[in-house]
């Protein structure tokens, strides 16, 4: 190594400038920190002190200053740096001058006002109105330059007469004794003083000025002599502070002060010779102190230490600049390990791209780190609240279970492929994730399972950035600017807010870089088997999310081939040609994996979820005025979105890199790919085709994201050498997005503002690493770089999680198994039934609605986008409002519906919430978790079979009002189609019995909201305050009083209702309370992504021996439900035993469940229908005695069978629809696909041969 070799010509301006500056960060802590404490005279004393050497000690300084350039250099140079230092000077004082009030007039002001106040503090900056202490110092230095400038010709003929310049530093003393004592303007406080303003007097504060160019001539450094004037000068001073000359004392006893600094400025100069360290630290005071002011401005606005005392307040400022010393230390340090890594990479190591992902491993442990800092710091797992607990978590331990014991009947040779699972809602077929990554759960014990669930998580973000980067090396790009754009990949909004909630959202992530590279593989007439395999494991994965980058796939090969430039191969065969490669191994791949076609997609066919389309847009092509200035302010915050799911969120760099891309010649294919994917963000059609024409959502959003990611991987390396148009463009583009984000009309929030600030940080680092300074290593601009990058990524977690409160969501160690444990169900095996039944509770946990396929019970609830469709139907039809698109959460406890789906069983912690339907005793009082715990049997439960006389068609049964329709049902079956049955006695005859009544409303009490005649409209009067959660909320009330009739379940009815749609998806919470029984329900808009689309609402108040007399309804919020008739209705339960006693004459006997099968035996003396209470689906086969029967659905969603008179073995069984077809299929694709590349391999071996002979 060379050594450096420094010469300092006995100067020492930076050294007394960091000496100052060290006094300074102690004055700027006192002021941001110490508010009324009782210790003000001491505060006082202290910041006199401070005060009495920095501020002199500044003008000092630049009098130093100015003397060397007057005697070293040129007049015309001198001005330019007067000049210079004085716009420095200015621009500091303005900087912190915003800053501070900033503080002062908006932080804990209101929202509404914040906007404007921002443009208010900008006016009052400007206009000088006010000068804070902390930025008056810099005022002051910036008036004595620029008085300096306009007399240097004047000043330099001066300096050669030291009696002149002596005597005007003792008029321009006595200048302070002309203090103003009122108020007075800024300028005139700035320059001889005032009592009201914290400006600093320019004009008698100059002596120090011509006292530091005297020094700077004598440079005296320590002299006996000069010190003892020094100390004369000082101790009159302060003899004299307490008379009438006060004010010329405060100024003249600064000169001991002043000049000790620069004596220990001289000693430190030694000091900086031969530490490179302690040079760095003088030379590079002010950044530091820039530093420093953010991070006590930060403290100080998050109220981190009000009402401290003096002392605390100089140990954390202390301990601030300590902080900011291990910084540089660090930076430092990593800088030289950088060096270090590189060069031994670069001349020892072989497979540099190996030892890349080693880096880029550790590096990338340290991001995750830092984005999820606040999960470490709050110690919260990744498992979501909402879809994480009720759907995720529950998928991973069945999946670990079932894993584990397969492979358990594989080893014993007693092996069955579970196909249905009769725990999962009231049945329905079980769909495996063949993802590669949920196999690493099965080597979790359940205790485990919440740490795998994060672990794999965080795995599945890691595995973003490596397919990311292999994307890049491919294309050969930069390591440093490939690393960089992983980062931007991987830690955007989509996948901070979408991978963190939901892991799934990952998957396309990870493969989506792969799937492009493969399509280039065939481009360049390589390896076309990429394509196969990486088509293969996306479908094992999520077929939805293939079916998205399949679209990305199509646009990459159109917009690859007609951009290239060697125009022999833009020909139509060549077209053709490639495009049947990509179409024959595509194929071929989703051969290779076709079972999930056959199950998973097959469920989701079957759900009915595809039939309608939601588009709460205006239309499929204009979202609305705002929706591109949201989405460009939201592209650098994870906090904010413009909405229907599009995450943006990406770094500064990536916004800066694309609009580089638009400003330098070539990349005409990025250019291109940028945009499509701004014209499929900007119109609704492209959202509504992603999401398979289903409703408009943006989940491709991690597209653009791929876009940003490439072109700051791309665009960096020629960043570092912008042109001079090329910067102004980038300022250009920070001032618009600045304006908007202060001064504009949408999102002009916090976040928004916040991520200017980074934006302008990052655009200033990048003007730092510009190639042209070469004062600084490559190595320590990528330091400097990643460091940014760091902070960035930890702000834009901390801004999610924390600021925006999204941690919240997520769940603390155990608390995910703690929730679904949480079921009293888990009692009701403790009774000791043998025989097929369904429990149920009350009042519905959420959380537990997966549960029963884990702990192995029998229930009516269920959590999952894709269950049967037909379920959907009849409770439709049923007017139930338990049930949503994606979540069955039971039959509202109606009687007669309980009774249909065989529950049997009731339970409950405690109290039951609301009331049991009708017929349920107490059979079992037991703990459960040390929770009181009761299980309720139903004295008129239906068996899984049970038998009709009598049917009557679907559309027959329509005919019927809403609530009549189930009382129909429990007399006839209810079919699709026509099917006689023999004419029997039925002890009722053919026509259904109807005993509900619908009840006459007698008055009507309403309190903030109206009753019309075709809708309920609340915010029409005074609205009611409420307290929820510590806050309160306006309610709006409304009051029915009627006679329900007794010993009867009691409904309130609203028929054809709807709330219209405001394309904000904002519903209205209705909140019942009758008979002392309290419940709610979430009203949805029409234009609900996951509505029910149906007409009929059927709210059940419960059934009551005692007549109910009155329902209160509360909405949430001002708005309108219409309908065409709202009524209440008593369903008395007088006939349900004769019901039940009916349905259970003829039953299915000694009932087996097996794996994938039910099985029994009926004796009829009668032709009957026997009902199933499994839900209708696909893939079930029926066989009595052994014969193939026909299976129909009856009651919208159950099985029948017709049987004739006579004694019956019946069993049915499922398979999955395809799934055979499948499993020939995936063999036989597997094998074409080892044949084609046998043959491939062949074929270039005999070339191999031919050119070698």
């Amino acid at each position: 190594m060379k050594k450096e070799t420094v010469v300092r010509q006995n100067r020492c301006d930076q050294e007394m400038n960091f000496l100052l500056f060290a006094c300074f960060f102690f004055f700027v802590a006192t002021q941001l920190l110490i508010g009324k404490t009782g210790q003000e005279q001491l505060v006082n004393k202290v910041n006199m002190l401070l005060y009495a050497v920095f501020v002199p000690g500044f003008i000092f300084r630049i009098g130093y200053q100015y003397g060397r350039m007057r005697r070293q250099n040129s007049a015309q140079h001198r001005r330019r740096w007067l000049l210079r230092t004085a716009g420095r000077y200015l621009f500091y004082f303005f900087l912190l001058t915003f800053a501070l009030e900033i503080k002062r007039q908006i932080i804990g002001a209101a929202v509404a006002q914040k906007k404007y106040a921002v443009i208010q503090v900008l006016a009052d900056v400007i206009s000088l109105l006010r000068i804070p202490a902390v930025s008056a110092v810099f005022f002051a230095m910036a008036l004595t330059l620029l008085a300096v400038w306009f007399a240097d010709d004047k000043l330099t003929e001066l300096v050669k007469h030291k009696k002149k310049m002596a005597v005007l530093g003792g008029v321009l003393l006595l200048c302070a004794a002309f203090r103003v004592e009122t108020d007075a303007y800024v300028v005139v406080a700035s320059l001889i003083g005032s009592a009201v303003q914290t400006g600093v007097p320019a004009v008698p504060y100059f002596v120090f000025f011509l006292f530091g160019i005297w020094i700077e001539e004598k440079k005296p450094a320590f002299d006996w002599h000069l010190a003892l004037v020094c100390a004369g000068f000082t101790a009159v001073s302060l003899l004299l502070y307490g008379t009438f000359a006060r004010d010329v004392c405060r100024v003249a006893m600064s000169f001991l002060p002043v000049y000790l600094v620069y004596v220990f400025a001289e000693g430190l100069a030694e000091l900086t010779l031969r530490f490179k360290g302690i040079r760095f630290a003088c030379e590079k005071i002010e950044a530091v102190f820039g530093i420093y002011f953010i991070l006590m401005f930060v403290i100080s606005a998050a109220g981190l230490f009000a009402g401290a005392d003096i002392w605390k307040v100089l140990l954390v400022a202390a301990l601030v600049m300590g902080l900011i010393a291990a910084g540089f230390a660090g930076f430092w340090l990593l800088t030289w390990c950088c060096k270090a890594v590189s060069v031994y990479v670069e001349q020892k190591v072989r497979h540099k791209t190996a030892a890349y992902f080693v880096l880029f491993t550790a590096g990338f442990a340290f991001v995750l780190f830092l984005a999820f800092f606040d999960f470490v710091l709050r110690g919260k797992t990744l498992i979501y609240t909402g879809d994480g607990i009720s759907q995720y978590f529950p998928k991973v331990v069945y999946f670990s279970q079932y894993m584990r014991d397969l492979v358990a009947g594989v080893f014993s040779g007693h092996f069955e492929l579970p196909m249905y699972d009769f725990a999962s809602g009231l049945g329905g077929e079980i769909t495996y994730s063949l993802e590669p990554l949920y196999f690493l759960y099965a080597l979790f014990g359940e205790e485990h399972l919440e740490f795998a669930y994060s672990l794999v998580t965080l795995l599945r973000f890691y595995l973003s950035g490596v397919t990311f980067s292999i994307l890049c090396l491919y294309f050969k790009k930069n390591y440093f600017a490939t690393f960089l754009g992983s980062v931007v990949y991987v830690v955007c909004g989509f996948a901070l807010n979408g991978g963190a909630m939901h892991p799934m959202f990952m998957v396309p992530m990870i493969m989506l870089p792969l799937l492009i590279l493969s399509i280039e593989e065939i481009l360049r007439h390589k390896r076309w088997y990429l394509c196969t395999v990486f088509v293969a494991v996306s479908l094992f994965s999520n077929y939805y999310y293939l079916y998205m980058n399949t679209i990305a796939m199509g646009v990459y090969f159109l917009v690859r081939f007609f951009c290239q430039k060697d125009r022999t191969k833009k020909t139509f065969q060549n077209f053709m040609g490639r495009g049947l490669v990509i179409s024959g191994s595509y194929l071929l791949g989703v051969a290779m994996s076709c079972i999930v076609l056959a199950t998973t997609f097959g469920r989701y066919l079957g759900s009915g979820r595809g039939d309608a389309a939601y588009i709460k847009t205006a239309s499929l092509i204009f979202y609305r005025a705002e929706w591109l200035v949201s989405c460009f302010l939201t592209f650098l915050t994870t906090a904010n979105s413009p909405g229907e799911w599009m995450r943006l969120g990406h770094l500064p760099i990536a916004m800066l890199a694309i609009a580089f891309l638009f400003f330098r010649k070539g990349r005409k294919e990025l250019k291109a790919f940028s945009v499509i994917a701004l014209v499929f963000a900007a119109f609704p059609v492209f959202g509504f085709i992603f999401s398979g024409f289903s409703a408009v959502i943006n989940r491709w959003s991690y597209m653009i994201t791929l876009v940003a990611a490439f072109t700051v991987t791309e665009c960096y390396p020629d960043m570092l050498e912008l042109k001079k148009s090329e910067k102004r463009v980038l300022a250009g583009l920070m001032a618009v997005y600045g304006f908007l984000a202060f001064f504009g009309k949408y999102k002009s929030t916090l976040y928004v503002q916040a991520a200017f600030v980074l934006l302008v940080v990052t655009f200033l680092v990048l003007l730092f690493n510009q190639e042209e300074n070469r004062r600084v290593s490559k190595a320590a601009k990528q330091c400097l770089m990643l460091c940014l990058t760091a902070g960035i990524v930890l702000y834009q977690g901390f801004s999610l999680y924390e600021m925006d409160g999204v941690i919240h969501d997520f769940t603390a160690p155990g608390e995910a198994v703690m929730e679904e444990m949480n079921t009293p169900l888990r009692a009701v095996s403790e009774v000791g039934d043998e025989s097929f039944y369904r429990s149920a509770m009350p009042k519905l946990a959420y959380y537990t609605s997966n549960m029963p396929s884990v702990l192995g019970y029998n229930s009516n609830t269920t959590v999952s986008s894709t269950y049967n469709g037909r379920i959907k139907d009849y409770l439709r039809q049923m007017g139930c409002t338990s049930y949503s698109m994606t979540q069955l959460k039971g039959m509202n406890n109606r009687t007669f519906l309980d009774a249909l789906a065989a529950v049997k069983y009731y339970a409950y912690f405690d109290e039951p919430g609301l009331p049991l339907p009708y017929g349920y005793k107490d059979v079992l009082s037991t703990k459960i978790d040390g929770k009181q715990t009761t299980v309720c049997e139903n004295q008129y439960a239906l068996p899984i079979g049970y038998t009709y006389d009598m049917a009557i068609t679907e559309e027959e049964l329509e005919a019927y009002p809403v609530l009549e329709r189930q009382e129909v049902m429990l007399q006839q079956a209810v079919l699709s189609e026509e099917l006689a049955l023999a004419k029997a006695d039925s002890g009722y005859g053919q026509t259904p019995v109807i005993t509900g009544r619908t009840v006459e409303i007698l008055d009507i009490t309403e309190e903030g909201a109206v009753l019309e005649e075709h809708a309920l409209v609340a915010g029409t009067g005074e609205p009611l305050e409420k307290e929820i959660n510590g806050t309160e909320k306006n309610t709006y009330k409304i009051t029915l009083e009627f006679q329900s009739l007794p010993d009867a379940e009691t409904y309130l009815v609203l028929h054809d209702a709807r709330l219209k749609g405001d394309q904000s998806e904002t519903p209205i919470r209705l909140t019942f309370r009758a008979a002392g029984s309290r419940f709610s329900y979430t009203f949805e808009a029409e234009d609900y992504r996951y509505g029910t689309g149906q007409e009929d609402y059927v709210f059940n108040l419960g059934y009551h021996e005692e007549p109910v007399t009155s329902c209160e309804i509360t909405m949430d919020r001002s708005g309108k439900i219409d309908f065409e008739d709202l009524t209440v209705y008593s369903q008395p339960m007088e006939n349900m035993g004769l019901y039940t006693e009916k349905l259970t004459e003829h039953v299915l006997e000694d009932v087996t469940i097996g794996t994938n099968e039910v099985s029994g035996e009926i004796s009829l003396d009668r032709e009957k229908l026997l009902v199933l209470s499994i839900p209708y689906q696909k893939g079930w086969k029926a066989y009595v005695d052994g014969e193939e029967v026909e299976i129909h659905c009856a009651n919208y969603t159950y099985m029948a069978l017709r049987l004739a008179p006579g004694k019956h073995s019946v069993k049915l069984t499922f398979e999955i629809p395809a799934v055979k077809y499948a499993l020939v299929i995936m063999p036989g694709a597997v094998v074409l696909f080892i044949i084609l590349l046998a043959a491939g391999w062949l074929i270039k071996r005999r070339k191999i041969s031919r050119s070698c002979g």
